[in-house]
């Protein structure tokens, strides 16, 4: 079997984070488990932890719901009777739901199913009575052959390409890649070197795996395909979920998507890779099947647990991710701004530039107060001109932050400079109307939150008032570490109380994978791909994309990490057994046997 993968960026550009490394591992597993296979090729030792439980996580497509542990397969009223009472996983398959039927329920007549040779889960949208339209001796996976895996992809690095030339081929970590020079930058990457081989090639593959929509290589690479009578599987990769047809406002887009990319789509196969983008997919379109099957994540399988018993009372936090709008750092900047109890937040990636510098310059102005803050979780993050704010506005006095006096303007850094040669003032304003002295840190988060009268005045406040306190105190708070890789990486997740992803839009999330098996739970929105999982495993706290929510989980949190009440070990445990490599290796080898010996029809 020959599988090609397209993807409009590929090792070693690491910069795209997260997609990169999620197709790599595919293809490097792939690959791999071939060389085992392969009778002619020198056997090698897999040291990657497997056993029989497989998968223990529910898979949920619009109304029905599937268990991957050891019981049957169960639908909501109706479940599938195995002839033996005992159901191995050993050749589980993935789901792969047909988005054609009407109710979205798996609809079986109950016939034995012979569970060693157990199939994905296919409801042929040609059949009125939606039985499986699978015949059960074809998917066992003993049958499976030795694969060659090969990977067309650009020169992109970002804004950089890679030091390659145009139509080279690479063996990368086991893998035949080929790049191709791009015309055009990020986020398009047009390559007509790229289209024109595979025109000419594509017929020497059985499936074509595209990563990704919405650019220049993976559109145009399908249509190709299919025009050539070859399979596509795509695996969106978060850019086909509900939120991002939201929230893209292009006319091009939405008229390119009625007119050819629907179709496309629709011909084509989908791997998703959580229960949320599962359901986005079924409900924007009609693709021939989808196989809900998570994505490979590089762990350290043999590094032990490094996780130190907490012995302070500061809250410390991380965000490890690319830095952009969607991931909602700015709503939590705003959260942290109101809570009563110290922490610590560790920013750990990069991004955009222009972004990264226009956060932090919010940053240091001081995060908004919280009765403004809470209607960002609501609207999601802004779109179209993210530039400085217009004049019109200007320097304003602080009258309506300090209580109506007028007060004259001086920049943020003259006034810190000026806070920090006079000493401390007195912080009357904060404290109630009399003059006080001021509290040392610990004191003042000993004596919780103040009221918003308080806060806000009525009088001009003399000296620095709590909101110039807690802007100065803010910044201070807030660590920029840039990005890091490997085992740094799981070093410094390992070191944080609590993993942080306030994101408006995530289709899977592989560091919430790698944080838990460092032994630190996570605080996600039910955004993110990986919130059912979270969730039904216990790991960490799953909540609403706002402003208020986000604040009660994170109290909560808080006082679950003090208290001792999280076990690093379960952590990690958790995501041993859940996420073994060669578990997950039988659903992708189920998938490509399926989509290559079933018609197009």
């Amino acid at each position: 079997m020959k599988i090609l993968h397209i993807t409009a960026s590929y090792k070693p550009a690491y910069v795209y984070g997260g997609p990169v490394m999620s197709v790599a591992k595919l293809c490097e597993e792939i690959q791999a488990e071939s060389g085992r296979l392969d009778v002619g090729s020198p056997t090698t030792e897999d040291r990657r932890p497997r056993d029989n439980s497989g998968i223990n996580v529910k898979l949920k497509t619009g109304n029905r719901e599937l268990e991957t542990d050891n019981n049957s397969p169960k639908t909501e009223d109706r479940s599938l009777t195995t002839h033996n009472s005992e159901h191995t996983t050993d050749n589980w398959q993935p789901t792969a739901i047909s988005s054609k039927t009407e109710d979205r329920s798996l609809a079986t007549d109950n016939q034995e199913l012979a569970t060693e040779n157990w199939q994905p889960m296919t409801i042929s949208p040609k059949t009125e009575d939606r039985s499986l339209a699978t015949d059960n001796s074809e998917l066992a996976t003993e049958n499976w052959q030795p694969t060659t895996v090969c990977v067309y992809t650009t020169l992109a690095n970002g804004k950089e390409e890679l030091p390659y030339q145009n139509g080279e081929t690479k063996i990368v970590e086991g893998i035949e890649v080929t790049y191709f020079k791009r015309i055009t930058k990020d986020h398009s990457h047009f390559s007509p070197a790229l289209l024109w081989h595979l025109w000419k090639t594509v017929k020497q593959f059985d499936v074509v795996h595209i990563h990704a929509w919405w650019n220049l290589i993976t559109m145009p690479s399908c249509l190709i395909a299919l025009f050539r009578g070859v399979k596509v599987i795509l695996s969106p990769r978060g850019t086909l979920s509900l939120y991002s047809f939201e929230k893209d406002k292009s006319l091009l887009k939405k008229v390119f998507h009625q007119l050819l990319g629907k179709n496309l789509l629709n011909a084509c196969y989908f791997h998703t890779t959580s229960t949320k983008e599962a359901g986005d997919t079924q409900a924007l379109l009609k693709p021939k099947s989808i196989f809900n099957i998570p994505n490979f994540v590089k762990l350290p399988w043999e590094k032990k647990l490094n996780k130190k018993e907490k012995t302070d009372h500061t809250l410390k936090l991380i965000f490890l991710s690319r830095i952009e709008e969607k991931k909602g750092l700015e709503l939590l900047f705003e959260v942290l701004n109101e809570l009563d109890f110290p922490w610590e937040l560790s920013v750990v990636g990069d991004g955009e530039m222009e972004y990264v510098e226009r956060l932090k310059l919010e940053e240091d102005r001081g995060p908004k107060t919280g009765d403004r803050g809470t209607k960002t979780g609501d609207r999601g993050p802004k779109t179209g001109d993210r530039g400085p704010k217009t004049g019109d506005r200007g320097l304003r006095s602080a009258d309506g932050r300090l209580g109506g006096e007028r007060q004259e303007v001086i920049s943020d850094v003259e006034r810190l400079k000026l806070e920090e040669d006079r000493g401390p003032k007195s912080a009357d304003g904060r404290l109630g109307g009399e003059r006080q002295e001021v509290v040392s840190e610990g004191e003042s988060w000993e004596r919780g939150p103040k009221s918003a009268d308080r806060r806000l005045g009525g009088e001009q406040i003399e000296g620095i008032s709590e909101y110039r306190i807690k802007k100065k105190d803010f910044a201070k708070r807030v660590h920029w570490l840039g990005p890091v890789y490997g085992d740094e990486k799981f070093d410094l997740l390992a070191s944080h109380d609590l993993f942080v992803l306030p994101s408006y839009d995530e289709n899977f999330a592989n560091v919430v994978i790698e944080s838990l098996y460092g032994g630190t739970p996570v605080l996600i929105t039910e955004n993110v791909g990986l919130s059912d999982y979270v969730k039904e495993k216990d790991l960490g706290w799953v909540c609403k994309r706002t402003a208020p929510d986000i604040k009660v989980s994170l109290q909560k949190a808080y006082e679950a990490i003090l208290n001792n009440k999280i076990q690093p070990e379960s952590l990690q445990n958790s995501i041993r057994n859940d996420f073994k490599e060669g578990n997950i290796l039988q659903h992708y080898q189920a998938m490509y046997h399926y989509i290559t010996t079933h018609s197009n029809t």
